[in-house]
């Protein structure tokens, strides 16, 4: 502080310099968030002035110069996970707990089965969205395939050029699962995989954030497009299973199971084969294009945590599906973290029919 500036005068500075950075995050992402839209919606406009090749990329978003560095970027951040949490909330009191109120079964309207219908269909609804976000961005992208260009070009400073649809998408995606892990953390039903949830949504955020930064976001979207579809059936699983109650004849019970099985096929495709392919991409195939840096050995670490948290949960899938084939009946069994200690809820399991 100068002496011969007035303190008042110093405060109303930072503060100016303070409202400023916001203005600017804040234009950053209205930006951001517009070209994102433009993006998802140009294709249908092509489509419907009959113009042909609706996915190039021509129409799109020209590329923009090196992203800001990260922490210029935190405002954009932070502004996106306060939407998206608002967003969440907004969807579970005015659209799903008043739907499950209804669609649930007259026994099943208390408020624990409110409160996990509206968790299913909150995160359904989210992994939804960016399941074609994230295939309308990557499939007009000339990187996506084969794998040698997610890695060709970093070493020149190619990567760093980013659309504006990917940058948006990519903010976005760390902003969303700031939001959802606030939300399992004071909102949501209690998970008996809870701490797994914690760690891969941590990681995911952690992985998103230090990929941006340092130019890794080709790989980084082909991680984000193989992850979000596989949550998409499971949760319509849940959702059906809630619905349908106790009448395990019906069609709402009989849609659970078929969806689970489109889940289970879905998650071994995009989760370990296509994943596993990714992570043996970063570790392996990435050295014939350049010198990874401890931030890349550190975000393929970090991959590797994702995948063996994979490998967890592709074990209960097999372990349900094999009950499924005996015939048993698809539940959920969620317990109530009050006065249950740490049994929190299981997504999906089965539960044996009793023998007469």
């Amino acid at each position: 502080l100068s002496p011969h500036q007035p303190p008042h005068t110093a405060q109303a500075t930072k503060m100016d310099s303070i409202m400023s950075t916001l203005a600017k995050s804040h234009s950053t992402s209205v930006m951001l968030g517009t070209s994102l839209l433009s993006s998802l919606t140009s294709p249908f406009q092509r489509y419907s002035q009959n113009q042909p090749d609706i996915w190039s990329k021509d129409f799109l978003p020209s590329s923009v110069p090196d992203p800001d560095p990260l922490v210029d970027l935190v405002g954009v951040y932070l502004e996106f996970a306060l939407f998206f949490l608002v967003v969440l909330v907004l969807f579970r009191h005015l659209v799903a707990h008043p739907f499950a109120r209804v669609a649930l079964p007259s026994d099943k309207r208390d408020v624990q089965s409110v409160s996990k219908f509206g968790d299913s269909a909150c995160e359904c609804a989210n992994y939804m969205v960016f399941t074609f976000i994230g295939l309308s961005v990557s499939l007009t992208s000339s990187w996506t395939w084969p794998s040698s260009n997610w890695w060709s070009g970093y070493a020149d400073g190619s990567h760093d050029l980013m659309r504006s649809d990917l940058r948006c998408w990519y903010i976005m995606d760390a902003s969303r699962y700031t939001a959802l892990l606030f939300s399992i953390l004071f909102l949501e039903h209690g998970r008996k995989d809870f701490k797994e949830m914690l760690i891969h949504h941590i990681v995911t955020i952690v992985i998103t954030l230090v990929s941006y930064h340092y130019g890794f976001t080709r790989v980084g979207a082909i991680v984000k497009l193989v992850m979000d579809p596989a949550d998409v059936p499971l949760h319509l699983a849940k959702l059906c299973l809630y619905i349908g109650g106790t009448n395990k004849k019906g069609v709402a019970v009989f849609l659970s199971n078929r969806f689970f099985e489109v889940f289970a096929v879905v998650f071994f495709v995009t989760r370990i084969i296509l994943f596993g392919y990714v992570v043996w991409s970063a570790g392996i195939e990435s050295s014939s294009y350049l010198v990874m840096p401890p931030a890349g050995w550190g975000c393929v670490v970090l991959l590797l945590i994702l995948l063996c948290l994979q490998m967890f949960w592709m074990s209960l899938i097999v372990k349900m599906a094999l009950k499924l084939s005996k015939g048993d009946e698809l539940e959920d069994i969620r317990s109530d973290s009050e006065g249950e200690g740490d049994k929190k809820e299981a997504p999906i399991t089965r539960k044996k029919k009793k023998k007469q």
